[in-house]
């Protein structure tokens, strides 16, 4: 992939995550790429890759800006926080 994907979907080629970096406070957040679907099909919100960086804000409870950098992480989808984050989903959604 070269350059930025044009919609979240595109990720899925390289097993990418999504990487959300604060520009105040430095705090980084890595996302599950299939959560994000998910969320963004549930609330009907546009997979466009220009939307996902206007609508990310910081993930740190104590800054909530929206001025973060979006990035995509290839091959990031097996880091362990995903991982656990993706599994914490999985059942959950069992659950229900």
């Amino acid at each position: 992939m070269v350059g930025h994907p044009k919609t979240l979907h595109d990720l899925r080629r390289v097993e990418a995550a999504v990487q959300v970096k604060c520009r105040k406070c430095g705090h980084v957040a890595v996302l599950d790429r299939e959560e994000m679907i998910a969320s963004r099909k549930h609330s009907r919100s546009s997979m466009e890759w220009a939307a996902i960086q206007h609508d990310q804000i910081c993930r740190k409870p104590s800054c909530v800006r929206g001025d973060v950098v979006v990035l995509p992480l290839p091959f990031g989808q097996s880091m362990p926080e995903v991982r656990q984050r993706r599994a914490m989903m999985l059942a959950v959604n069992l659950s229900l």
